[in-house]
Parts: structure tokens; C-alpha cells; sequence
């Protein structure tokens, strides 16, 4: 998942603050405004939702609508065939009719193929047939023509959402249910409410079940930087949000059913950010940051804390590498024993930071290899495979722009393995198929030092630079266009999300579906 980090939340939030005090991580109560919303399916990867600025401090519930359709009802003539008489006569969902909704379109025998519910064709023997648009004769996904007979990397659907003051709205990180439901956090720019925390669930076919906001108590900035769910239905969210004094490390969960919050309050952990989160199946979570240094008094601190399902803080940690400068977890991953954190440190200027902790105590197990690319590296994304595998996703900037991004490879001790630099790219999320020992990777592509198109694509670990297939969307606006965070989806797909840039609307979010 693609990071801000306290140093991109510090300058984008209006005036900057000097840490002068040592600031103790304690866990407190904010109060904040959250709106849990119902939606319908939207009709097209282009219309936008509009939702209205929440009131700082109160709790509505309000519908959600998608602006720009109309219904044109017309009476048959004498001699035309209604609707009803043509429903009857070839009901949705049966042989050679009309396919129904995304989620269920035909019967269990039936494939939907041109919009029609038809027989499939045998896929495996070679020839091409009945909603078949490929058949190489195996039954690999990923591999340009899947074990469905469809070609790998298809885009199933994608939505834009622009918020309602039409500005920067943008999609930070992306979490997959067990039963394929797509969790989005981000944030949407509300004028006279600065950034709000915005948190959405979509069915695996693209619907909208509901929506959730959220206002810190000041009207300032807030955001939902990242998101994670677990088997037992309930989801957790963490972020920053900022009072008139501090920013402050944040975190919430929700029952993924309805988008209740499932604490009475939203939960601040002092000064700080909160940028990734991992969670267990019994509902304790591991949340990834930064805060002001304890140690050196400057800079800032990676941290990592474990919280029960309560909210209660079980452990935390405080890492700094004794030099002035920035310490900063960005993303955060379970291990088959250990807990992995990825990130950066300042010591020499910026370079990738790796640790593995034990999740009982909190202690450090593994002290990972830095890498020193020459330039400034951030490892702002990474997963863990099956084996213990650890892959980084590293932004490397020069002069402060982003010039390409590094695939690292590290063994389940955290030794450097291999590296796989890509230039004129932005790093965006990253993620493994454990069944082909196949990489995710999305992000942007780079022209002249400006951001210009999203990307996504699949390629073997093994040798990364060949790509199965790779998908690239530039938006409507010719501007900024990125994917910030990847997930996988229980039938090997994969779940994208961003932002995309849309003329007058400053950027979008974006969520996207694709095939293995």
C-alpha cells in the first residue's frame, strides 16, 4: 500500500509544528462524526457520488444516491412487445436470455457471455467456444489466457468517486474479505472540513454496501491510511486525524456487515501517525507509524503497537537509530511466526528499513538488511509470502522527485536476496500469489519527473521484469493518475485502488476488479 507518511501528512496539513517536547504515547478518546451510508450499484466506472459535508461532533445517517440517472418510463404501443411480455417470454438468468445483475447473472449451468446467459463451451480442449475468448489447453491463471478461458488481467469493473466539494479525494489502501468484499480507506476533501476519513465497502461485484465518514472534532484534516479485516466480521481502520494543536495517530473499527462502528469512539495514541495495520483472527491488531522521537528529541520514531480487540494497547515500540532524522514504519505484514514492518530511516539519507517483531512480547527477532540504493529509498509498501518470504516495494527519489521504484527480495531472515530496480515508475502497492509464486505490483508511471499514468501489473518472482500482463489507465484529466495499494481476491484476482485525475474535480477515488 502506498504511504503518505508523517512527512507527506506534516506538509500538507496547513502550517508546520516543531516537536519540542517529548510526547508520550498514551491512548485516548476523540470524539468525530462518522456517517454510515447504504448505496445502490453504480452504472458505470464514470458517474460520481456526491455525499454531504458531515457536522463536526454529531452522528447521521443519511442515503446516498449517484447522481446522473434518470429513468424514462414509456407505455407499449399497440403492436410492440412490453418489457413484462418480454421478460416472461425469456426470463433473465436462463439459456439464451438476458444475464441479471454482476453478482448472480445466469444459472448454475450457465456462463454470461455478450450479455447472454449461454452454455459454456468445454475450456481445456484447445477449440475456441461458447464464451470462450481464449484456450491455450492448461488450466494456469495469470499465464495470458486463464483457467477460465478468459485472458489474464481483464479489468471486471472499475468505479471513480468524487466527493462532494469536487477536490482531492483519494484512495489510500485496499483489504479483501474471505468472501471476496472489497475494503477501501481514504480520504475525500470537504470545504470547510479539510480532509475527512472515508471508508467504503463494495461487493466482489462492484456494488456499494455502505459507506462511512469521519470529522475529527476540529474541522481539520483527517484520513484513513489504512485497513484491515478479519474472518469474525469486523474491520479496522487507522489513520491521523488533527486537532488544533497535534497530530495524532488514530485508529477505529467497524462490523463489516453494516459499517457500525463497533467501538463508542474513535482511539488516538498521541502524537504520531498511524500508516499501516495488520490483524489476527481473534481481533487484535498491529498498527505501523511514526512519532516524535523519544530518544533524539528530533526527528521522528517508527513505531509499531499490538491493541487488543478492544482497543487496548498489549505492547509498543519505539525504534530510532540513534542519529537525527526519520524513523517511519509505512506498511506493516503478518509472518508465518513474526510480525514484518517495512519503512525508512534517515541516517543516510533515506534508506529501506525492514524488522521482523515477536507479536507477543514486541521484541525485534529479526533486524533486517537496509538498503542503500545511492539515492533516497522508501520501502513504502510490502507483503510476506507463505514461506517468510519479505518483498519490499521501494520509491527512489533524486532531488526530492520520484525516479523509479525497486523490487527487493529478502530470505525469511531478512537478508537482501535480490533487487530489481524499473525506472520512470512510482511505487504504489504490492502483493503475492502463493499458488504460482507470482508478484502484484501497481503504482504509476513517471514522464519528465511528473506522475501521468496508473498501472498494474503481474509477473513471476522469479523473473519479475517479464510480465504475465500488465494494465494502464490514464484518466479522463491527462493528470495524476496512481494506484496506491493491491489485494488479492479469493479467485486469484486482484482488487486495485488510487486515484485517478478529473478536470474540475481535482482527483477521484478509484477501485478497480481484474481477473488473475
Amino acid at each position: 500500500m502506498r504511504r503518505l507518511g508523517f512527512r507527506g501528512i506534516s506538509a500538507a496539513i496547513q502550517g508546520s509544528r516543531a516537536y519540542k517536547n517529548v510526547v508520550l504515547l498514551g491512548c485516548v478518546l476523540v470524539c468525530g462524526c462518522f456517517v454510515d451510508n447504504q448505496h445502490l450499484l453504480a452504472t458505470s466506472s464514470a458517474e460520481t457520488t456526491t455525499e454531504a459535508p458531515t457536522t463536526a461532533g454529531t452522528t447521521t445517517d443519511e442515503p446516498t444516491s449517484d447522481t446522473g440517472e434518470t429513468t424514462d418510463e414509456t407505455e407499449a404501443g399497440p403492436g410492440s412487445e412490453s418489457e413484462s411480455d418480454t421478460a416472461t417470454m425469456c426470463p433473465a438468468r436462463t439459456e439464451n436470455c438476458p444475464c441479471a445483475s454482476p453478482d448472480d447473472p445466469c444459472q448454475d449451468d450457465l456462463i454470461c457471455s455478450g450479455e447472454m446467459c449461454v452454455v459454456p463451451g468445454i475450456c481445456g480442449n484447445t477449440v475456441l467456444e461458447n464464451g470462450e475468448s481464449c484456450d491455450d489447453g492448461n488450466a494456469i491463471d495469470g499465464d495470458g489466457c486463464n483457467a477460465d478461458c478468459q485472458p489474464s488481467g481483464q479489468q471486471i469493473w472499475d468505479h471513480m468517486f468524487n466527493g462532494p466539494s469536487s477536490q482531492s479525494d483519494r484512495a489510500r489502501d485496499v483489504a479483501v474479505g474471505p468472501d471476496g468484499a472489497i475494503y477501501v480507506a481514504g480520504e475525500i476533501t470537504i470545504v470547510g472540513a479539510g480532509r475527512n476519513a472515508w471508508i467504503r465497502k463494495y461487493t466482489p461485484g462492484g456494488s456499494v454496501v455502505w459507506t462511512a465518514t469521519y470529522n475529527g472534532a476540529d474541522n481539520l484534516d483527517d484520513a484513513a491510511l489504512g485497513i484491515a479485516v478479519d474472518p469474525n466480521g469486523s474491520v479496522i481502520v487507522v489513520g491521523y486525524t488533527t486537532t488544533a494543536s497535534a497530530t495524532l495517530a488514530w485508529a477505529h473499527r467497524y462490523l463489516s456487515d453494516d459499517g457500525a462502528p463497533a467501538w463508542s469512539e474513535a482511539i488516538t495514541f498521541g502524537e504520531g501517525i498511524a500508516n499501516g495495520v495488520a490483524i489476527e483472527t481473534d481481533g487484535s491488531a498491529y498498527i505501523a507509524g511514526s512519532a516524535p522521537s523519544l530518544l533524539m528529541l528530533t526527528g521522528l520514531d517508527a513505531t509499531v503497537r499490538k491493541i487488543d480487540a478492544t482497543g487496548t494497547i498489549v505492547w509498543e515500540t519505539g525504534l530510532d537509530d540513534a542519529e537525527a532524522g526519520d524513523d517511519e514504519f509505512l506498511d506493516v505484514h503478518l509472518g508465518p511466526t513474526s510480525l514484518i514492518a517495512c519503512g525508512y530511516n534517515s541516517s543516510n539519507a533515506d534508506d529501506v528499513k525492514v524488522q521482523g517483531f515477536d507479536r507477543v512480547t514486541g521484541d525485534v527477532v529479526e533486524a533486517g538488511e537496509e538498503y542503500d540504493g545511492g539515492a533516497s529509498e522508501q520501502g513504502v509498501a510490502c507483503t510476506v509470502t507463505a514461506d517468510g518470504r519479505v518483498l519490499i516495494l521501494a520509491d527512489e527519489r533524486e532531488g526530492g522527485n520520484e525516479t523509479a521504484y525497486t523490487l527487493l527480495q529478502y530470505g525469511s531472515d531478512l537478508t537482501l536476496d535480490s533487487q530489481l530496480r524499473v525506472n520512470m515508475r512510482r511505487a504504489g502497492g504490492i502483493t503475492h500469489d502463493a499458488d504460482t509464486d507470482d508478484v502484484f505490483i501497481g503504482g504509476s508511471t513517471l514522464s519528465d519527473g511528473q506522475f501521468s499514468d496508473l498501472f498494474v501489473r503481474r509477473a513471476p518472482l522469479a523473473d519479475p521484469s517479464n510480465e504475465h500482463w500488465q494494465y494502464i489507465y490514464d484518466g479522463p484529466a491527462n493528470g495524476e493518475d496512481h494506484v496506491s495499494a493491491v489485494a488479492r481476491m479469493p479467485d486469484g484476482g486482484l482488487a486495485a485502488v488510487g486515484w485517478t485525475a478529473v478536470t474540475d474535480q481535482g482527483t477521484d477515488i478509484w477501485v478497480a476488479r481484474f481477473t488473475p
